[in-house]
Protein backbone atom coordinates (compact mmCIF):
# COMPACT_ATOMS: atom_id res chain seq x y z
CA UNK A 1 0.00 0.00 0.00
CA UNK A 2 1.68 3.45 -1.12
CA UNK A 3 1.72 6.37 0.91
CA UNK A 4 -1.07 8.39 -1.05
CA UNK A 5 -3.27 5.34 -0.20
CA UNK A 6 -2.85 5.28 2.95
CA UNK A 7 -4.14 9.10 3.42
CA UNK A 8 -7.01 8.64 1.66
CA UNK A 9 -7.78 5.87 3.72
CA UNK A 10 -6.57 6.88 6.86
CA UNK A 11 -5.96 10.36 7.73
CA UNK A 12 -9.46 11.73 8.57
CA UNK A 13 -9.81 8.44 10.89
CA UNK A 14 -6.14 9.43 12.59
CA UNK A 15 -6.94 13.13 12.83
CA UNK A 16 -10.34 12.14 14.72
CA UNK A 17 -8.88 9.60 17.04
CA UNK A 18 -6.28 11.92 17.85
CA UNK A 19 -8.17 14.86 18.74
CA UNK A 20 -10.59 12.77 20.31
CA UNK A 21 -7.53 11.27 22.75
CA UNK A 22 -5.93 14.40 22.85
CA UNK A 23 -9.06 16.06 24.54
CA UNK A 24 -10.24 13.36 26.87
CA UNK A 25 -6.89 13.40 28.51
CA UNK A 26 -7.40 17.13 28.72
CA UNK A 27 -4.01 17.61 26.80
CA UNK A 28 -5.46 20.24 24.24
CA UNK A 29 -5.96 23.05 26.80
CA UNK A 30 -5.91 23.97 30.42
CA UNK A 31 -9.59 23.65 30.92
CA UNK A 32 -12.42 21.54 30.50
CA UNK A 33 -13.90 24.48 27.78
CA UNK A 34 -10.83 24.53 25.81
CA UNK A 35 -10.50 20.89 25.62
CA UNK A 36 -14.51 21.24 24.47
CA UNK A 37 -13.27 24.07 21.91
CA UNK A 38 -10.93 21.94 19.94
CA UNK A 39 -13.84 19.11 19.94
CA UNK A 40 -16.50 21.23 18.31
CA UNK A 41 -13.77 23.02 16.17
CA UNK A 42 -13.44 19.54 14.84
CA UNK A 43 -16.55 18.14 14.85
CA UNK A 44 -18.07 21.57 12.54
CA UNK A 45 -14.93 22.44 10.90
CA UNK A 46 -11.90 20.29 10.78
CA UNK A 47 -13.89 16.84 10.51
CA UNK A 48 -15.88 17.91 7.28
CA UNK A 49 -12.21 19.18 5.67
CA UNK A 50 -11.03 16.10 6.38
CA UNK A 51 -14.08 14.06 4.35
CA UNK A 52 -14.05 16.84 1.52
CA UNK A 53 -10.14 15.63 1.18
CA UNK A 54 -10.55 11.85 1.31
CA UNK A 55 -13.39 12.57 -1.26
CA UNK A 56 -11.17 14.66 -3.93
CA UNK A 57 -8.15 11.92 -3.07
CA UNK A 58 -9.75 9.11 -3.76
CA UNK A 59 -11.30 10.54 -6.91
CA UNK A 60 -8.23 11.51 -8.39
CA UNK A 61 -6.22 8.07 -7.61
CA UNK A 62 -9.58 6.41 -8.59
CA UNK A 63 -9.05 4.41 -5.34
CA UNK A 64 -12.36 2.59 -3.40
CA UNK A 65 -14.54 5.25 -2.44
CA UNK A 66 -15.95 2.60 0.03
CA UNK A 67 -13.36 1.47 1.67
CA UNK A 68 -12.05 5.23 3.12
CA UNK A 69 -15.65 6.38 4.17
CA UNK A 70 -16.16 2.68 6.15
CA UNK A 71 -12.86 3.23 7.84
CA UNK A 72 -13.80 7.44 8.29
CA UNK A 73 -16.94 6.51 10.14
CA UNK A 74 -16.26 3.89 11.86
CA UNK A 75 -13.52 5.80 13.40
CA UNK A 76 -16.14 8.85 14.17
CA UNK A 77 -18.11 6.39 16.32
CA UNK A 78 -15.21 5.71 17.76
CA UNK A 79 -14.20 9.51 19.10
CA UNK A 80 -17.97 9.47 20.07
CA UNK A 81 -18.10 6.52 22.09
CA UNK A 82 -14.46 7.50 23.85
CA UNK A 83 -16.17 11.20 24.20
CA UNK A 84 -19.45 10.34 25.41
CA UNK A 85 -20.97 12.45 22.38
CA UNK A 86 -23.96 10.23 21.86
CA UNK A 87 -26.29 13.47 20.72
CA UNK A 88 -26.63 14.11 16.75
CA UNK A 89 -24.25 11.49 15.62
CA UNK A 90 -26.50 10.49 12.50
CA UNK A 91 -26.57 14.19 11.50
CA UNK A 92 -22.93 14.53 12.11
CA UNK A 93 -22.22 11.14 9.84
CA UNK A 94 -24.67 12.52 7.23
CA UNK A 95 -23.13 16.08 7.55
CA UNK A 96 -19.57 14.41 6.85
CA UNK A 97 -20.88 11.78 3.72
CA UNK A 98 -22.27 14.71 2.06
CA UNK A 99 -18.73 16.58 2.56
CA UNK A 100 -17.12 13.38 1.12
CA UNK A 101 -19.64 12.67 -1.93
CA UNK A 102 -19.61 16.95 -2.78
CA UNK A 103 -15.40 15.86 -3.16
CA UNK A 104 -15.51 12.83 -4.89
CA UNK A 105 -18.47 13.77 -7.42
CA UNK A 106 -16.76 17.83 -7.71
CA UNK A 107 -13.03 16.04 -8.69
CA UNK A 108 -14.91 13.56 -11.09
CA UNK A 109 -16.67 16.29 -12.68
CA UNK A 110 -13.60 18.84 -13.41
CA UNK A 111 -11.86 15.22 -14.48
CA UNK A 112 -14.01 14.17 -16.85
CA UNK A 113 -14.38 17.63 -18.36
CA UNK A 114 -11.17 18.12 -18.18
CA UNK A 115 -10.65 15.00 -20.99
CA UNK A 116 -13.40 15.93 -23.46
Amino acid sequence: MNINKLACYFLPAFAMLAIAILAKEGLLGDTTEANAEYVIFGLYLLFPILFLYQGFACSLKRYPWIHAVIISVLAFVAMVLLLKLESFVYTYILYYLVAFIIGYVLTAVIRKARTK
